[in-house]
């Protein structure tokens, strides 16, 4: 537990502000200050498996579709943290340009929808006219 001086005690040479001093920076980790904090690890890369509708995929090998789901799971996830880091530029264009965001923010306009675009096919399919002329 985590031991927090008095609020009343403003002076920076006070006894309670020792107790943050003993605690160290990995205190609130639940560690002690002679702890070291685990290296965040390197990015993984994972290779590339073939999905379904490709040649090499073998829909009967358990493994193989576990691992063509995943691969598709996260490949959808960077899309969809690519359209946010897009989306949070484009906020930023728009804050920035005013009047003018129409003219000097339509790059980032057009990526993003495009980004938009690929997601929903990725996730309704292509899209396909109606026919409902009947």
């Amino acid at each position: 537990m985590i031991r927090r001086p008095p609020r009343s005690t403003l002076s920076s040479s006070s006894a309670a502000s020792d107790v943050y001093k003993r605690q160290g920076i990995n205190a609130e980790y639940g560690r002690s200050s002679g702890a070291r904090m685990p290296k965040p690890a390197p990015h993984r890369e994972f290779e590339r498996v073939p999905g379904p509708g490709q040649d090499d995929f073998n829909a009967a090998d358990p493994v193989a579709r576990r691992l063509a789901t995943e691969q598709r799971n996260r490949d959808h996830w960077v899309l969809v943290e690519q359209a946010k880091m897009v989306r949070e530029s484009l906020k930023e264009c728009y804050r920035r340009e005013g009047v003018n965001y129409q003219q000097n923010c339509a790059d980032g306009a057009i990526k993003y929808m495009s980004l938009v675009a690929k997601l929903k096919a990725k996730e309704y399919g292509p899209m396909v006219a109606n026919s409902s002329d009947e």
